[in-house]
Protein backbone atom coordinates (compact mmCIF):
# COMPACT_ATOMS: atom_id res chain seq x y z
CA UNK A 1 0.00 0.00 0.00
CA UNK A 2 2.99 2.19 1.10
CA UNK A 3 4.45 1.68 -2.60
CA UNK A 4 1.04 2.55 -4.44
CA UNK A 5 0.46 5.84 -2.42
CA UNK A 6 4.12 6.62 -3.21
CA UNK A 7 3.74 6.02 -7.12
CA UNK A 8 0.55 7.45 -6.75
CA UNK A 9 1.91 10.91 -5.48
CA UNK A 10 3.89 10.98 -8.39
CA UNK A 11 1.62 11.67 -10.75
CA UNK A 12 -0.82 14.95 -11.06
CA UNK A 13 -4.47 14.75 -10.11
CA UNK A 14 -5.45 17.32 -12.66
CA UNK A 15 -4.17 15.39 -16.45
CA UNK A 16 -7.30 13.94 -17.05
CA UNK A 17 -9.39 17.19 -16.28
CA UNK A 18 -6.71 19.79 -17.91
CA UNK A 19 -7.21 17.09 -21.07
CA UNK A 20 -10.80 17.51 -21.36
CA UNK A 21 -10.46 21.30 -20.27
CA UNK A 22 -8.31 22.03 -23.60
CA UNK A 23 -10.93 20.54 -26.11
CA UNK A 24 -12.97 23.70 -24.83
CA UNK A 25 -13.16 27.45 -25.73
CA UNK A 26 -15.24 28.09 -22.64
CA UNK A 27 -16.06 27.43 -19.48
CA UNK A 28 -19.31 26.64 -20.41
CA UNK A 29 -18.28 23.91 -23.05
CA UNK A 30 -15.90 22.51 -20.20
CA UNK A 31 -19.06 21.65 -17.62
CA UNK A 32 -21.34 20.42 -20.20
CA UNK A 33 -18.42 18.15 -21.22
CA UNK A 34 -17.32 17.38 -17.79
CA UNK A 35 -20.93 16.60 -17.52
CA UNK A 36 -21.49 14.29 -20.22
CA UNK A 37 -18.16 12.41 -19.26
CA UNK A 38 -19.46 11.91 -15.72
CA UNK A 39 -22.87 10.51 -15.89
CA UNK A 40 -21.67 8.44 -18.94
CA UNK A 41 -18.70 6.76 -16.99
CA UNK A 42 -20.98 6.43 -13.99
CA UNK A 43 -23.66 4.35 -16.07
CA UNK A 44 -20.85 2.19 -17.84
CA UNK A 45 -19.35 1.32 -14.43
CA UNK A 46 -22.70 0.17 -12.98
CA UNK A 47 -23.22 -1.63 -16.75
CA UNK A 48 -19.60 -3.35 -16.63
CA UNK A 49 -20.32 -4.25 -12.60
CA UNK A 50 -23.52 -6.42 -13.99
CA UNK A 51 -21.84 -8.13 -16.37
CA UNK A 52 -18.78 -8.65 -14.90
CA UNK A 53 -16.56 -6.59 -17.69
CA UNK A 54 -12.87 -6.67 -16.46
CA UNK A 55 -9.56 -5.80 -18.14
CA UNK A 56 -10.59 -1.79 -17.20
CA UNK A 57 -6.98 -0.18 -18.19
CA UNK A 58 -6.48 3.36 -19.81
CA UNK A 59 -6.32 1.58 -23.36
CA UNK A 60 -10.10 0.18 -22.72
CA UNK A 61 -11.87 3.57 -22.52
CA UNK A 62 -12.29 6.04 -25.10
CA UNK A 63 -13.13 9.34 -25.14
CA UNK A 64 -15.31 11.51 -27.50
CA UNK A 65 -13.97 14.44 -27.76
CA UNK A 66 -17.16 16.36 -29.55
CA UNK A 67 -18.99 15.81 -25.80
CA UNK A 68 -16.72 14.26 -23.17
CA UNK A 69 -18.89 10.90 -23.63
CA UNK A 70 -16.67 7.40 -22.01
CA UNK A 71 -17.01 4.77 -24.51
CA UNK A 72 -15.90 1.30 -23.30
CA UNK A 73 -14.09 -1.43 -26.08
CA UNK A 74 -12.86 -5.09 -25.95
CA UNK A 75 -14.88 -7.12 -23.80
CA UNK A 76 -12.87 -10.09 -23.93
CA UNK A 77 -13.17 -10.64 -19.55
CA UNK A 78 -16.72 -10.20 -18.98
CA UNK A 79 -19.09 -12.22 -16.39
CA UNK A 80 -16.17 -11.95 -13.77
CA UNK A 81 -13.67 -13.82 -15.92
CA UNK A 82 -11.32 -11.53 -14.22
CA UNK A 83 -11.61 -13.26 -11.24
CA UNK A 84 -9.94 -16.27 -12.66
CA UNK A 85 -6.65 -14.97 -13.49
CA UNK A 86 -3.26 -15.30 -11.52
CA UNK A 87 -4.06 -12.09 -9.72
CA UNK A 88 -7.53 -11.99 -9.49
CA UNK A 89 -9.51 -8.85 -10.21
CA UNK A 90 -11.55 -7.66 -6.97
CA UNK A 91 -12.50 -3.90 -8.33
CA UNK A 92 -15.89 -3.76 -9.82
CA UNK A 93 -14.83 -0.73 -12.22
CA UNK A 94 -12.54 1.82 -12.30
CA UNK A 95 -12.64 5.10 -10.03
CA UNK A 96 -8.79 6.13 -9.70
CA UNK A 97 -7.87 9.71 -8.73
CA UNK A 98 -8.03 11.02 -12.31
CA UNK A 99 -11.31 10.33 -12.53
CA UNK A 100 -11.98 11.59 -9.31
CA UNK A 101 -10.25 15.10 -10.70
CA UNK A 102 -12.50 15.63 -13.54
CA UNK A 103 -15.08 15.34 -11.11
CA UNK A 104 -13.76 18.05 -8.50
CA UNK A 105 -14.73 19.81 -6.72
CA UNK A 106 -18.37 18.22 -6.41
CA UNK A 107 -18.25 14.87 -3.86
CA UNK A 108 -18.50 11.83 -5.69
CA UNK A 109 -22.37 11.17 -4.04
CA UNK A 110 -23.32 14.15 -6.59
CA UNK A 111 -24.33 13.76 -10.28
CA UNK A 112 -21.72 10.67 -10.55
CA UNK A 113 -23.05 8.41 -7.55
CA UNK A 114 -27.01 9.78 -8.37
CA UNK A 115 -26.48 9.08 -11.95
CA UNK A 116 -24.87 5.10 -11.14
CA UNK A 117 -27.87 4.56 -8.77
CA UNK A 118 -30.25 5.50 -12.00
CA UNK A 119 -28.55 3.71 -14.32
CA UNK A 120 -29.06 0.25 -11.69
CA UNK A 121 -32.51 0.88 -10.80
CA UNK A 122 -33.29 1.51 -14.54
CA UNK A 123 -31.65 -1.64 -15.46
CA UNK A 124 -33.35 -3.55 -12.28
CA UNK A 125 -36.70 -2.53 -13.83
CA UNK A 126 -35.27 -4.41 -16.98
CA UNK A 127 -33.89 -7.22 -15.30
CA UNK A 128 -36.23 -9.91 -17.02
CA UNK A 129 -35.11 -8.42 -20.27
CA UNK A 130 -31.49 -8.50 -18.92
CA UNK A 131 -31.46 -11.94 -18.07
CA UNK A 132 -33.24 -13.59 -21.31
CA UNK A 133 -30.34 -12.01 -22.84
CA UNK A 134 -28.03 -13.83 -21.24
CA UNK A 135 -29.25 -16.88 -22.21
CA UNK A 136 -27.89 -16.71 -25.40
CA UNK A 137 -24.35 -17.55 -23.78
CA UNK A 138 -26.06 -20.27 -22.02
CA UNK A 139 -27.36 -21.89 -25.61
CA UNK A 140 -23.88 -20.53 -27.01
CA UNK A 141 -21.32 -20.36 -24.35
CA UNK A 142 -18.30 -18.33 -25.02
CA UNK A 143 -14.69 -21.08 -25.82
CA UNK A 144 -13.50 -20.10 -22.53
CA UNK A 145 -16.23 -20.91 -21.00
CA UNK A 146 -16.03 -24.42 -22.40
CA UNK A 147 -12.59 -25.20 -21.38
CA UNK A 148 -12.92 -24.03 -17.65
CA UNK A 149 -16.14 -26.18 -17.52
CA UNK A 150 -14.78 -28.96 -18.84
CA UNK A 151 -12.37 -28.71 -16.25
CA UNK A 152 -14.24 -28.57 -13.36
CA UNK A 153 -16.98 -30.27 -15.12
CA UNK A 154 -18.78 -32.24 -11.46
CA UNK A 155 -18.81 -35.94 -12.57
CA UNK A 156 -17.50 -37.68 -15.62
CA UNK A 157 -19.62 -38.20 -18.89
CA UNK A 158 -21.89 -41.42 -18.78
CA UNK A 159 -20.83 -44.35 -21.53
CA UNK A 160 -24.09 -45.77 -21.68
CA UNK A 161 -26.20 -44.53 -24.92
CA UNK A 162 -28.90 -42.10 -24.61
CA UNK A 163 -32.09 -43.17 -26.16
CA UNK A 164 -33.34 -40.00 -27.66
CA UNK A 165 -30.54 -37.47 -27.37
CA UNK A 166 -27.62 -39.66 -29.50
CA UNK A 167 -30.09 -39.49 -32.17
CA UNK A 168 -31.47 -36.34 -32.22
CA UNK A 169 -28.34 -34.09 -31.59
CA UNK A 170 -24.78 -33.97 -32.56
CA UNK A 171 -21.95 -34.75 -30.32
CA UNK A 172 -21.35 -31.08 -29.78
CA UNK A 173 -24.92 -30.24 -28.90
CA UNK A 174 -24.84 -32.92 -26.19
CA UNK A 175 -21.50 -31.67 -24.92
CA UNK A 176 -22.77 -28.49 -24.73
CA UNK A 177 -25.71 -29.80 -23.03
CA UNK A 178 -23.93 -31.19 -20.64
CA UNK A 179 -22.00 -28.25 -19.91
CA UNK A 180 -24.74 -25.31 -19.29
CA UNK A 181 -24.01 -25.82 -15.80
CA UNK A 182 -21.54 -23.64 -15.95
CA UNK A 183 -22.83 -20.45 -18.04
CA UNK A 184 -25.66 -20.95 -15.69
CA UNK A 185 -23.29 -20.05 -12.52
CA UNK A 186 -22.49 -17.17 -14.83
CA UNK A 187 -25.71 -15.98 -15.54
CA UNK A 188 -27.02 -16.78 -12.07
CA UNK A 189 -24.18 -13.93 -10.48
CA UNK A 190 -26.03 -11.28 -12.69
CA UNK A 191 -29.59 -12.26 -11.39
CA UNK A 192 -27.87 -11.68 -7.79
CA UNK A 193 -26.89 -8.34 -9.22
CA UNK A 194 -29.86 -7.40 -10.90
CA UNK A 195 -31.79 -8.59 -7.48
CA UNK A 196 -28.89 -6.48 -4.74
CA UNK A 197 -27.85 -9.16 -3.19
CA UNK A 198 -24.71 -7.58 -1.09
CA UNK A 199 -21.83 -7.35 -4.03
CA UNK A 200 -19.40 -8.59 -1.20
CA UNK A 201 -21.13 -11.79 -0.81
CA UNK A 202 -21.26 -12.14 -4.63
CA UNK A 203 -17.69 -11.91 -5.15
CA UNK A 204 -16.97 -13.87 -1.92
CA UNK A 205 -19.02 -16.60 -3.90
CA UNK A 206 -17.30 -16.15 -7.14
CA UNK A 207 -13.57 -16.48 -5.35
CA UNK A 208 -14.82 -19.78 -3.71
CA UNK A 209 -15.92 -21.49 -7.32
CA UNK A 210 -12.67 -19.94 -9.18
CA UNK A 211 -9.20 -21.58 -8.78
CA UNK A 212 -8.50 -18.93 -5.74
CA UNK A 213 -10.95 -21.50 -3.87
CA UNK A 214 -8.16 -22.74 -1.36
CA UNK A 215 -6.94 -19.14 -0.42
CA UNK A 216 -10.27 -17.94 1.22
CA UNK A 217 -11.08 -21.02 2.37
CA UNK A 218 -7.97 -21.83 3.66
CA UNK A 219 -7.27 -20.36 7.85
CA UNK A 220 -4.18 -17.90 7.46
CA UNK A 221 -1.45 -18.99 9.48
Amino acid sequence: MDAFNKHKGMMPWYLLRNGLENLCLTSAAFLAIKNQFIRSLATFSIASYLIGIGDRHLENFLVDTSDGEVLGIDFGIAFGSGVQLGIPELMPFRLTQQIEGVIAPHPLEGVYKQTMVHALQALRRKKSLILDTCEIFVKEPLLDWVKDAKQKQPGAKSNEPDSMAGSMLSEYEEELQELAWYPRKKVEIVRYKLSGLSPMKILERELKESKHDKRVSSPQS
